[in-house]
């Protein structure tokens, strides 16, 4: 947050760390394992955000998670946020907007503003979204549930999951 305010951000957006593949070896710092850890630093991160006046958006708590109530409202994603990789390529978000330019090829406003991106602003919150807006978790992601932080191990079965879980912990001690 000190580092936010003193490049003039207006907002702060803290994600899980996650781990897509075993191959990675970061599992045991996903903050499945370390959940007082999170709670206490993204808290910290909150006070210093109301100080600042910067917004602080984030996963939910461990602590005061409650699956009630998640369902997902609007997504207003496409009106205020892209992300661009390091080759260039514009995106919404992580999931369903796909590339829709190249800021190194085109100017800003012609991404922000280009046929591609005003079709993903129409269908997102339509009847008929993209494909991956149907499955987005974004604000409803279950702290406790391990495939939130360990996405690879979505796929495996469930006595794969836990035998995973087990050689994790007795890494952590």
């Amino acid at each position: 947050m000190d580092f936010a305010r003193r490049v003039g951000a207006k907002a702060i957006q803290v994600n899980y760390l996650l781990v897509t593949d075993e191959r990675q070896g970061l599992d045991i710092e996903s903050m499945y394992f370390h959940k007082a850890l999170y709670d206490c630093y993204v808290g910290m991160a909150q006070l210093k955000a109301v100080e600042y006046d910067i917004r602080l958006e984030h996963q939910p708590f461990f602590s005061t998670y409650d699956a009630t109530g998640t369902a997902l409202g609007p997504c207003y994603k496409p009106w205020e946020h892209l992300i661009v990789s390091r080759q260039g390529e514009v995106t919404i978000c992580c999931g369903g907007s796909g590339r829709l330019g190249n800021i190194f090829n085109q100017d800003f406003f012609e991404v922000w503003n280009s046929k591609p991106f005003r079709t993903f602003r129409r269908l997102v919150n339509s009847a008929h979204p993209p494909g991956n807006c149907r499955k987005c978790t974004r604000g409803r992601e279950n702290p406790h549930a391990v495939t939130t932080h360990l996405t690879y191990m979505s796929s495996m079965s469930e006595q794969a999951r836990a035998n995973r879980l087990k050689e994790l912990e007795k890494q952590l001690g």
